[in-house]
């Protein structure tokens, strides 16, 4: 046995294990959770009784089989939920995450000051106070998740903020933060089209430009907090200054938000990037995507993903994603090893705007799961 493999830890992975197959793969009888869990149908009956006796998991009914035995289904108990909170598009987004996977209600509200977290939090707070097993945050910038903290957010201009301690004084919940890229891993290998991949990007194009990497099974975390910060690649010596202390960052030139916003595109972009996808002919555009690609092709060359997702919620739709998408795969391409060319799968996510209240409802309730 592994050091630190406890039987008390064994124990508490073995009933992690079943609740997460009930929460990715819906009600399951106890003989299939032994199937798919490889446990015996002993552990699987400890673990079973004592998570109905708290309440976690129910009995959801009788199905028919040819033996003529009616096993029981289990199934998460629907009356738990998690408050999951977005911080990373132009509005905050908060919302009602179900053990299914399933958003059932969401409000936004702007973040301007660090107490709009209660305008954005307390509605729904307050409306399902008692099915709320815990509040998840998804942050954009570097945060602390062990303490609590965010580092440096510059798109809602906080350094040093102790979010969870903030927020303590207001929720009797448990409070988790992670970061955004890494919650729309979690978002894209539950619900979307990375389940089948071991190793992949998520490129999250919203107020910045972050990428989250999961590698051989695992979301790949970096010294101090930062990995995936793809947009504070230097893509120009000596050029503008960067909110982050160095100069010449793709965040600067490359940044989608600051591209529409700055020319003006806001109402009209998706019929400017249909144009630019069969003409060519916009000088801003043509050099946006080849920053992005230059800088996605380096990140490629050090550790290869076999699939790169594509997302964000600001102002783009699935159309424009999907425009985005290819066109990026396309500026890669130029700019890569000849033998992975054509073999990476580019793809824009299917989840759309829910990706990262989705990720943070995941991952509120695994975090729920080790507690009890």
């Amino acid at each position: 046995m592994k050091k630190g493999r406890t039987p008390e830890y064994i124990g508490t992975y073995n009933k992690n294990l079943i609740l997460e197959i009930l929460m990715r793969t819906g009600p399951k009888s106890r003989a299939e959770l032994a199937r798919i869990s490889n446990l015996t149908k002993t552990a699987i009956s400890e673990i079973v009784d004592d998570l109905i006796k708290k309440k976690i998991i129910i009995e959801v009914g009788k199905v028919e089989t040819e033996r003529g035995r009616r096993p029981t289904k289990l199934t998460i108990n629907p009356d738990l939920k998690v408050l999951s909170v977005d911080l990373s598009g132009m509005e905050g987004r908060s919302a009602i995450f179900n053990a299914k996977g399933e958003i059932e209600e969401s409000i936004s509200y702007k973040i301007d000051a660090k107490e709009d977290l209660l305008k954005l939090i307390d509605p729904l707070y307050r409306k399902y106070n008692e099915k709320i097993i815990a509040i998840f945050l998804s942050v954009p910038g570097i945060i602390d998740r062990e303490n609590g903290k965010v580092i440096l957010s510059v798109s809602l201009n906080w350094e040093n903020f102790e979010i969870v301690s903030f927020l303590e004084k207001y929720y009797r919940k448990p409070i988790y933060i992670e970061k955004d890229t890494n919650v729309g891993l979690i978002a894209e290998n539950w619900y979307g089209d990375a389940g089948r991949y071991n190793t992949f990007f998520y490129l999250l194009l919203e107020k910045g430009i972050g990428l989250g990497i999961f590698y051989k099974g695992e979301i790949l975390e970096g010294f101090q907090g930062i990995e995936g910060e793809i947009g504070h690649t230097t893509i120009k010596e000596n050029g503008e200054k960067c909110w982050c202390g160095n100069s010449g960052c793709l965040e600067i030139y490359a940044s989608l938000s600051k591209i529409v916003k700055d020319f003006g595109y806001e109402n009209d972009f998706e019929n400017v990037l249909k144009e630019f996808l069969y003409k060519k002919e916009n000088e801003i555009l043509e050099r946006t995507f080849n920053y992005l690609g230059v800088s996605l092709a380096n990140a490629i060359h050090l550790l290869a993903p076999e699939a790169v997702c594509i997302s964000g919620n600001m102002f783009i739709n699935k159309n424009i994603l999907d425009m985005i998408t290819k066109i990026l795969k396309e500026k890669v391409e130029n700019h890569i090893f000849n033998n992975l060319r054509g073999k990476i799968f580019f793809y824009s996510s299917k989840l759309g705007r829910d990706s990262l209240l989705i990720g943070a409802g995941i991952l509120g309730f695994l975090g729920y799961f080790k507690g009890v």
